[in-house]
């Protein structure tokens, strides 16, 4: 082998059918016209042989293997997967996918550029987005986030940009958000105003003389004064008396009207309807009876607490239910005759009349009461 390898001149290959297995021979012609021409045989194994005198093929390279082909070592390899061998050449057998083109061993690809997308000879490239063409941006890491090829939006806080969701008192319409007009506000611009509170409308006060606000409470900070006590929150009327300012009640003889304070007494005597068995006291402390016919009154209506009244008979036909009414201070019941003369006392937290004198003009009276 070495030999053969040493040799200088030309290898001429002659592809031969007369062997078994086909095999590509080579005629070695030396350089030097007398030297000996030989014949030399590669198999497909690419083991070497040549004739001996005998025309029998004989292997020269009986201790050489032909090394596998690497990146750094000359050698022989099988005709693999996309590949194919014609003759003593070796192709490319591929086949074009979706995109993909092949003309005289060239590879290209076949795409087109769709929406936001430009293609430049073999090159296709993101269009930049634009408010009305699709397109790519840069993620900005402020308020974005980019995971798996996906952008979300962060949330965002008081310190940091980011997204979030319309609330209460919110609304969107489109692309904006805008504040919920409530009860006692106005919009004035870009600012929201507080109405000024009424009666019968929301809105805000201005804390004045007398009080106090704290988180949130609006609180009296009034002292009591003469004639009022404070408990609590409240304020209440003290009793008036003689001697001290303070507050009375409406009572016998007296109306109100707005703030004005008058008598009712409009005379000193009031004569009963004949036939009422609860005549009004209101606004009188003396009466007189005038039945036309049989009634027993069982109470006088309109007392006030402590008022005092005097009834006088003007007929014989009126009898004071004593024993089974509201009127007490006697056994038994009293018929009034002409002339005969009762006074009474109201108490309202027992809601009774009490009889305080009686005279009685068919009595001998000579000797007092």
């Amino acid at each position: 082998m070495k030999k053969i390898i040493g040799l200088v001149g030309i290898l001429i290959m002659v592809l031969t059918m007369d062997m078994a297995a086909a095999v590509k021979t080579y005629i070695y012609k030396p350089q030097n016209p007398q030297s000996e021409i030989y014949e030399i045989y590669i198999d497909t194994d690419g083991k070497i042989y040549s004739k001996n005198s005998s025309a029998t093929l004989v292997r020269l390279d009986s201790n050489y293997t032909l090394p596998l082909a690497t990146t750094t070592v000359r050698g022989g390899n099988k005709i693999g997967l996309g590949l194919t061998m014609t003759g003593d050449s070796i192709g490319i057998n591929l086949t074009a996918g979706s995109g993909i083109s092949i003309s005289s061993a060239t590879i290209t690809n076949s795409l087109t550029a769709g929406d936001g997308l430009t293609r430049t000879a073999a090159d296709i490239d993101l269009d930049a987005a634009t408010t009305t063409t699709i397109g790519g941006v840069i993620v900005n890491d402020a308020g974005l986030g980019v995971s798996a090829g996906t952008i979300s939006l962060d949330l965002a806080t008081t310190s940091a940009r980011g997204g979030v969701k319309v609330g209460q008192g919110l609304v969107m319409t489109g692309d904006s958000v805008g504040v919920v007009q409530g009860l006692g506000l106005q919009f004035n611009g870009n600012q929201i105003d507080l109405d000024t509170a009424g009666t019968n409308s929301l809105g805000g006060i201005i804390v004045g003389s007398g009080l106090s606000i704290s988180s949130g409470t609006l609180t009296p900070a009034l002292t009591a004064g003469d004639g009022l006590t404070l408990t609590g929150t409240d304020f209440d009327l003290d009793l008036a008396t003689t001697t001290t300012i303070g507050g009375v009640k409406v009572g016998y003889g007296l109306t109100m009207t707005g703030d004005s304070l008058g008598l009712t007494l409009s005379g000193t005597t009031q004569t009963f309807t004949a036939s009422d068995a609860t005549p009004t006291v209101a606004g009188y402390t003396l009466f007189f009876t005038a039945a036309s016919g049989t009634v027993t009154i069982t109470d006088f209506d309109d007392g006030t607490d402590g008022q005092e009244i005097t009834v006088i008979g003007n007929d014989n036909f009126t009898t004071i239910d004593m024993t089974s009414s509201s009127i007490i201070g006697s056994s038994a019941d009293i018929t009034l005759d002409t002339d005969d003369v009762l006074t009474f006392i109201y108490c309202v937290a027992t809601e009774k009349w009490y009889l305080k004198s009686f005279v009685n003009v068919s009595a001998d009276n000579s000797t007092g009461f």
